[in-house]
């Protein structure tokens, strides 16, 4: 796990206006990364994820 915190996985001072511009963000640092597939942002944005927060 470790090995996924560098500096092409940390942004600094970014701003979100909603919860699925947060995910966009995080999962975009991911996908730069090598860590996941585009695909896995579409499925954190999933209703199913939430749905007993």
């Amino acid at each position: 796990m470790i090995d996924l915190l560098t500096t092409h996985s940390i942004e600094a001072k970014c701003r979100a206006r909603s919860r699925e511009e947060v995910v966009d963000i995080a999962g975009n640092l991911l996908v730069r990364t090598g860590a996941v597939e585009p695909r896995y942002i579409d499925a954190m944005k999933s209703p199913e994820l939430y749905k007993d927060v």
